[in-house]
């Protein structure tokens, strides 16, 4: 349980690391070019990968859990003081259904850096140096792009009450996980899987905090 605390302790940071560097971005972008349009579509550029990944993320699950969608949009949207990046438009369904939809993007974005670190670190390809690029790419887009707004987990606040509810009805009426699940959650491998997923958390972790340092150097040298 250790390494689960640790890995959600690191998403925790990375969420806020991830803010931090969008924000810094933009200012940077916007002291350049003076132009809020320039800005919008050059941070669109460069997130467009994850974005992508976002928004059929939430697509595809929507599918999957048999919740109506419409539009999705891949392109930047100025939505007063904040920038969509991309949009969904998912149908009413169920405090539970919508959870699941607005989660779709962490979960598959954790899922997909583990296996980029899993598949990529050993050096698969030739040249060497391009694993590394494309890893760190991988990691890059997923790691800043893999949160959910603020729109998308609405949701969850009325799950989680839901969910509260008959986990304390259960526990009064006597009902109790199974020994054997319980056993496995403590097992050795998930200990292991853990370990292994909050140690290849770093990785976006340790690359956004070196493009923010870079950023705010960048930005306390324009003198702006």
């Amino acid at each position: 349980m250790v390494f689960l605390l640790l890995f959600c302790f690191e998403l925790f940071i990375l969420f806020f690391l991830s803010r931090f560097l969008t924000q810094a971005l933009s200012h940077i972008l916007y002291t350049v070019s003076r132009s809020e349009s320039v800005t919008v579509w050059t941070l669109a550029l460069l997130f467009f990968p994850g974005t992508l990944l976002h928004e059929l993320a939430h697509f595809f699950t929507a599918i999957v859990l048999f919740v109506r969608v419409g539009h999705i949009e891949f392109f930047p949207k100025i939505d007063g003081e904040h920038i969509k990046m991309g949009s969904v438009a998912i149908g009413k369904t169920d405090p539970f259904r919508r959870a699941l939809i607005g989660l779709a993007p962490l979960f598959w974005g954790t899922i997909g850096i583990f296996l980029a670190m899993y598949y990529l670190s050993p050096l698969p390809f030739e040249p060497w140096y391009l694993n590394i690029f494309l890893l760190l790419v991988i990691i890059f887009e997923i790691g800043n792009t893999m949160f959910s707004s603020p729109k998308d987990v609405e949701g969850i606040p009325a799950l989680g009450i839901v969910l509260a509810i008959f986990f304390l009805a259960g526990y009064f009426m006597g009902v109790r996980m199974p020994e054997s699940m319980w056993s496995y959650l403590n097992s050795v491998q998930v200990a292991v899987f853990f370990q292994q997923l909050s140690f290849y958390m770093l990785a976006p972790l340790g690359i956004n905090t070196i493009v923010l340092l870079i950023a705010r150097s960048l930005h306390r040298k324009s003198g702006y």
